[in-house]
Parts: structure tokens; C-alpha cells; sequence
């Protein structure tokens, strides 16, 4: 738009403090809110799930029927980690209802 007019640069006076380049950075570091301890094991965890999961594809599956075989598989098993998932909640959920009840009396 400016090179329209020809213009090569702003006068500093236009230009707002803040969108100035020359700007001193008074907060370098940033904390985190969570827990890098648990995020890292979290890591940890799905890389070594996901390797496992490499490794058996790339040594058993070489057609469709034995792709088939790990798909059932998987299947199977998301269905016992959303039910492992609904107990552990129902485990939960009763214990905080039973604290906030005796913290309200």
C-alpha cells in the first residue's frame, strides 16, 4: 500500500511503542501450568505403546486378513479402556460426593 505512494518509511512518530522492533523483553522464561513430571511419563508411556504397536505391525501384518486381525484386536481393547475409564470415574465421583457432603454439614 505505502510503496503506491512511494513512500520507503514511516516516520517513528506514526509507529506505536509496542509495535516497535526495539522492544525490552522483561519476562524471558514462562512457567508452565502443568505438571512436566506427568506430561514426560505420559511421553514415555505412548512412546513405548506406539513402538510396540510398530513393531508387531511391521512383523505380522503383510495382508489384509492379518490387518483385520489387529484391527478386531484394537477394537477389543478400546472397549475395555473406555470401560476401565467408566469404572475408574464411578470410583471417583461417589468419593467426592461423600466429601462434599460432610464438608456442607
Amino acid at each position: 500500500a505505502f510503496s503506491y505512494f512511494q513512500v520507503n518509511e514511516v516516520p517513528k512518530c506514526y509507529i506505536s511503542s509496542r509495535w516497535s522492533k526495539n522492544i525490552k523483553r522483561k519476562h524471558t522464561y514462562i512457567k508452565t501450568s502443568h505438571d512436566v513430571n506427568h506430561f514426560d511419563e505420559c511421553k514415555n508411556i505412548f512412546r513405548g505403546l506406539h513402538s510396540h504397536f510398530f513393531n508387531v505391525a511391521q512383523e505380522f501384518v503383510s495382508d489384509i486378513e492379518e490387518a483385520s486381525i489387529l484391527h478386531s484386536s484394537m477394537d477389543d481393547s478400546l472397549i475395555k479402556l473406555y470401560e476401565y475409564c467408566a469404572s475408574k470415574l464411578q470410583s471417583i465421583v461417589p468419593s467426592r460426593q461423600i466429601s462434599n457432603a460432610s464438608e456442607s454439614q
